[in-house]
Parts: structure tokens; sequence; C-alpha cells
């Protein structure tokens, strides 16, 4: 009899312990079993297995109580390997989580240690016995067909050969089993490319990630300097050492060309892993690398967490992107979860960025991280960047959507049948609709917010809570009929100012509105790509990683709108837009020009995005995070608590408070927006030492009793 200690699947803090279960025989570490716990059947997973040396009446008198025993088992095999169920239970400690929320997060939906109604699919194959049977000449062409073949699908074979599949089976001919399905997620092929040749400084930054003795190496390199051709390269020497390799890119938009780049390089060698997927298509390619039948990996945040064997190389491209913070708990960076696991490996992180994250480049800078750089562009063209003055447009009387100067540059690229992306990060048609009368704004019923007017569907739209309502005709303030105007613009009513302008052109729009379902990013990317269209406008989404040497205009729209916002990373993120969407203008030997629209034009963050000098916006950035005291001069940990009852939260986030003793600052608890029809009061703890703040937080948790549910969010990314 074995002692199976098991993490349960409800992801509570009080619950974050092994609960032990007896079987007859030992069952591996990550598998899931089903067990019953208080009176329920769940889902357990296996921390590990523990032979009984003695009789178990015995065992369970000294106990005091009985055990149950494991109902069933789900899995053959360990869904995990050993670093990653080592890698788990530091993630739990490091963010302050329970540790069967750290593996569900790492786990395929399919797989998951959670009740759910996902199943894997499986499909039914067939093979012969090899017995002396009589046939007709029709049924001995099928069983030879499936004898030469060894294996075949059964949809297949009826495909094939119809009716023929009940007369073998009647005969007893065939063996039927079923296998997991796969190969649903097809990757398409592009013809194997050479590699490429080296510039001198490519040459330098490859020698130094190769020889430096850091594990983190920082790649600073300008928009259009290489570093796609460093990652394919550094990934070629690895894969010849018999390693794996993992490339992570922050959103599903970057992915396809990522992709592209690597196939036609590696081939047949790849697996990709993104939110995108099916839960079907996602087991298959975590499968794939489980048992080790690629080499590189490609990948949103998740990726971060495939079932590598022998792992050389990681790399992160566009590195200061916000996309790889988990929002929800476990609230991980996907950056500490790769040098975590380039430690467990011993492999290098690849850190690669136009614009570092002002933490990153500190930590270089410090001599903590190797710091690399590629100062010049691969084709030594810079483009020419303009502001312009949207307020001097609307003096003149002209249109503050797109200025006159943006359209006379827009006009020029199109008769030359050059391609344009066009920036602003705001989607809908406008921001919000007020009443002309009483200046009311209609609100989300469930989200301190306004809603948005989504032009193509004629209703407001909640970007927090996705709530759709109809346009109201009475203002339910003053009562007046159709008093509504719209307040504001996003990317649905630019397309239209740009089609009314440029009737003939042809035009793409890429947003959360036009990139909901599957496989429509690369879609529209390849039709961009093709030049079946003139100009691809859209949000933030468009902005980075993307290489078109026929985009010869980049015009951003209300760039610096970023700077309204009250969060500390307000001008770092603003920068960062305005930087890495100038540089998808002029990537080939064709000369790329910017327009940045915006309303202040002596602020330091626009002033430094026209001289594109990452280096003077950083020193004068730092300057602010000293004075202020945030971040990467302290760590901040914020606790957010939240419930559907307003007076709950009040008192939690001050129960809590009491105990938030130590050599930190406390700043709150202050009223958070609802959103979702749940309240939220937030406190910050900040602070140079961390571990003395996770440790308050650890031993607070276990004191107070809350009844709102607490999020944990470790650096922050965010403090809107």
């Amino acid at each position: 009899m074995y002692l199976i200690n098991c993490w349960v699947e409800h992801p509570v803090i009080k619950l974050d312990q092994t609960f032990t279960y007896i079987y007859e025989k030992s069952i591996d570490t990550g598998v899931r079993v089903e067990i019953d716990f208080k009176n329920q059947n769940i889902i357990g997973f296996v921390e590990n297995s523990i032979k009984l040396d003695e009789d178990l009446n015995n065992y369970e008198k000294k106990l005091g109580y009985s055990l149950k025993p494991i109902k069933k088992i789900l899995d053959d095999k360990s869904l995990i390997t050993k670093e990653l169920h080592k890698l788990g239970k530091w993630m739990a400690k490091d963010t302050i989580s329970p540790t069967i929320l750290c593996y569900q997060t790492m786990l395929p939906n399919k797989v998951k240690p959670i009740s759910n109604k996902q199943k894997l699919i499986y499909v039914k194959k067939i093979k012969v016995k090899n017995n002396d049977f009589k046939f007709t000449l029709k049924q001995q062409a099928a069983y030879d067909y499936i004898k030469e073949n060894k294996e075949v699908f059964l949809t297949e074979f009826n495909k094939k050969f119809p009716n023929m599949y009940k007369a073998l089976d009647k005969k007893e001919a065939l063996i039927v089993f079923e296998v997991l399905k796969s190969g649903s997620l097809k990757i398409e092929k592009t013809g194997k490319k050479d590699i490429v040749d080296l510039s001198p400084d490519q040459y330098k930054v490859i020698n130094k990630v190769l020889n430096t003795k850091k594990r983190t190496v920082l790649l600073h390199g300008v928009t259009g300097s290489g570093k796609t051709e460093i990652y394919l390269q550094l990934a070629k020497r690895i894969i010849d050492n018999n390693k794996q390799v993992l490339i992570l890119v922050p959103e599903i938009s970057l992915t396809p060309q990522m992709v592209n780049r690597v196939v036609s390089r590696f081939y047949d060698n790849v697996a990709i892993y993104h939110s995108n997927l099916s839960s079907q298509e996602k087991y298959e390619q975590y499968k794939k690398v489980l048992e080790s039948k690629v080499k590189v990996v490609v990948g949103t945040r998740s990726a971060v967490f495939m079932p590598f064997s022998n792992l050389g190389l990681i790399v992160m491209d566009e590195e200061h992107d916000l996309s790889y913070k988990q929002d929800g708990s476990p609230c991980y960076h996907c950056r500490d979860i790769a040098i975590k696991r380039a430690e467990n490996f011993d492999c290098k992180v690849l850190l690669g960025s136009a614009t570092p994250s002002l933490d990153s480049y500190a930590r270089a800078l410090r001599n903590v991280y190797e710091l690399v750089e590629l100062p010049n562009r691969i084709n030594n063209k810079v483009p020419n960047i303009k502001i312009v003055s949207i307020g001097e447009s609307i003096k003149s009387k002209n249109s503050y959507i797109i200025t006159n100067i943006l359209k006379e540059k827009i006009q020029e690229k199109l008769d030359k049948n050059e391609q344009i992306i066009l920036l602003l990060n705001r989607r809908g048609f406008t921001t919000s609709l007020k009443c002309n009368n009483c200046n009311h704004v209609i609100m989300c019923p469930h989200c301190d917010l306004a809603m948005s007017y989504h032009h193509d569907i004629k209703m407001m739209k909640c970007h927090t809570c996705n709530a759709i309502l109809p346009v109201p005709n009475v203002c339910p303030i003053c009562n007046e009929r159709n008093t509504f105007f719209g307040f504001g613009y996003g990317t649905q009513r630019l397309e239209n100012e740009v089609r009314k302008m440029f009737p003939t052109a042809k035009i793409l729009r890429m947003d959360s509105d036009t990139t909901s379902r599957k496989g429509s990013h690369e879609a529209i990317l390849s039709r961009f790509s093709n030049h079946d269209a003139d100009i691809l406008l859209g949000t933030q989404m468009i902005s980075k990683g993307l290489d078109y040497p026929n985009v010869t205009l980049v015009g951003i729209l209300n760039g610096d709108a970023g700077l309204s916002r009250v969060d500390y990373r307000s001008q770092e993120l603003t920068f960062d837009l305005l930087l890495q969407a100038s540089g998808r203008s002029g990537r080939s030997d064709k000369d790329g020009e910017v327009i940045i629209q915006v309303y202040d034009k002596e602020s330091f963050v626009i002033k430094a995005a026209l001289k594109q000098d990452y280096k003077t916006f950083f020193k004068n950035e730092m300057v602010f995070r000293k004075a202020g005291g945030y971040p990467p001069y302290n760590y901040l940990i914020a606790l957010i608590f939240s419930h559907s009852k307003k007076d709950v939260v009040t008192n939690d986030s001050y129960k809590f408070l009491e105990g938030l003793n130590g050599n930190f600052k406390v700043l709150g608890p202050s009223e958070l927006l609802k959103i979702s029809d749940r309240y939220r009061n937030r406190i910050i703890l900040k602070g140079k030492d961390l571990e003395e703040m996770k440790e308050v937080v650890r031993n607070n948790l276990k004191d107070v009793k809350l009844v709102s549910r607490l999020k944990i969010d470790i650096n922050p990314m965010l403090l809107d």
C-alpha cells in the first residue's frame, strides 16, 4: 500500500498543502487523480508516493482518522518534468500563490488539474492480425493495404475502401485501437532559407552572448538592426549541440512572422504555442516538447512553461512589453520565469529590445546582466521623423484626426505604390458618448468606466468587462431626447475617415475587434505582406516587431495620449510605443518617414522619440523614478481586495493593513474603480527588501481571515 500526497484543485491559500490518500501502487509525481475531498469528487495532482511499511489499520489508528482511497488515475504518466515540478514550487513561493494554481497555469487546458468537461480527443486506428484468412479480391486488397502501412486511421481506410471495415472486422482480421489525435495544427512550410551573412556588429553580439559568464544578456538593438537574425543563428548553434531553444514573443500578432522565419530555418523541428490555438492543438504542441520531438518552440507568455528536457537558450524578444506580465493570479512575469528556468538548465537568457524596460537596462548598467548593443540599422538608414501639433491643426480649422501634413504624406506614398501603417492606440468608433444638454457620459453598469461606441454593431461596449448596451434615445439625467454625441475617436472612426479621404486605397484594420476569430492575425498580416492592402491601421498590436519592406510611412495619431495616464510608467510606455512604431518605417532600401501627431510638442518624451534617443530618455526618466521612489529604485507589492459588497472590501483591506509592519512604506488602502461589479481597494508596499515584504504578506495571510478575494501582484507593471 502507498500513501499518495496530492494537491487539491481548489486554488486557495488556506488549502495550500498536500492531502494524503492511499492506493495499492505508486503513482508518479505530476499525474492527475480523481479523489473524494469533503464528500465531493474533485481532481488531485500527485506530489509524491510513499510506501507504507506498516499495517494500514495501525497507521490510521496513529493518525486518528481513516485515509480515503484514490478513486481513479487519469493519466498514464506524469504531465510535467522534474524541472517543472521544482519550478512550480518556486513560483508559488515567489508570487505568494497557491501551489496548485501554479501547476494549473503551466498545463494546457485539456490536462489542467481542475474539474472541467474538456477531454482529449482520440481517433481510431486499425492494424491486421497476421493469420490466414479467406478473402474476396476486394477484401484482400483492403487487408494488404493495412498490412503494407502497418497502421491506418479508420476514417482514412473507410474513405479508401467503403464497406470493407465491417467485412474484415466480422472475420476478426483487424485490431482496433485508439490514439491521441495529432497534427490538427498545420504549420505552413516555406522554402528553406540560407543563413544570412552577419554584420561585424552582429558577430560581436553573438560572440559576447556565447562567451559571457553572465546567465542573462540584454541586447539593446535599434529597430531594424538585425536582432532576429542573431536569435536564429544562436538557435542554430544550440540545436547543433543537441539542445532545445525557446523563442518568446509578447503578442500573437508577432507570432506569424517569427514562426515563418524560424520554420524557414529549422523546418519540421518547430512547435508553436499561444492563446489562439485550440485546447487540443495546445496539448499536441505541449506533448511534442514533452516527448522531445522538436528542438525549437516559438510562443507567447504561456510558452515559457513548455516541458523542456534539455533547454540550451531562451530568447525573449521585445522584453519590455507589458504582455509578458500575467494580469491574473499567479501574477508572474515571464522574464522572472525565464531566468529561473535558465538557472535550472544552466543556460542563457537573451532579452532583446529597441526599448529595454528601465528595470532591465538599469540591471545591465549595474553589471547584473551582460549588456550588448546594436546601435545601427542593417540598411544604415534612419526614418525621417516629424512631430505635428494637433492643436495648431485645430486652430487652422483642419482635421484633428488626420492633419494636412499626414494627409499629404499618405497620398504621396499611395502614388508611389508604397505602404502605410497608421497607429491609434484606441479601439471603437468614439471613446465615449456624452449628452449635449447636461454632459452626462454613458457609463458601464458593471464598471466605473465610460462605454465606447462601436459603429459596426451600433451599440455601446465596455472594453473592460465586454458589456454591450444600446445607445439610449433619452438621457437618463435630463430626459432630453437624441442629445448624445461622440467624444474622442477610435480605430473604427479612423478607418471611416481614411476611407473618405482615400476612396481608392485598400485598407485593413487590426485591433481586438477584428482579430477575435482564430487565424485572423495571420490573415490580416498575410494580406498586408502580399500588398493586398495599401494601409494597415490599428492599435498597439501593429506597433512593434512587424517587418514589411514596402512600408515607408508610419503615422502615429494622438501620440502623447498615454502621458495623461496617472501611472508611474506612463512616460516609459509612451516612449516605447512611439519608438517601436517609428521603427516599422523604412526597413529596406526605401527611405522611411514617420509623422507623430501630438498635443504637447515640448514634452521630453516626445523630444526623445523624435531623436530616437533611448539613452537620454533613460537618464531623464530615472531622475523622476528616483525622486518618487519607484522601480527600479524600490520594489513594489500591490494587494488588491475585491468583492461584490463595498463594506466587505473596506473591512478586509483595513484589517489586513494592521499586520503590515516592517522596514518599508505602506500606501493605502485606496479605493479603485469598480470592475465587473466588484468593488476594489488597494494597498501598496514600497521598499528595498523585497523578501522582507513578501514574508510579511505571507505571515499576514496566515493570521487574517478574509472574505474578499485578494490578488497579490509582486512588482506590478501598472498602478492605474
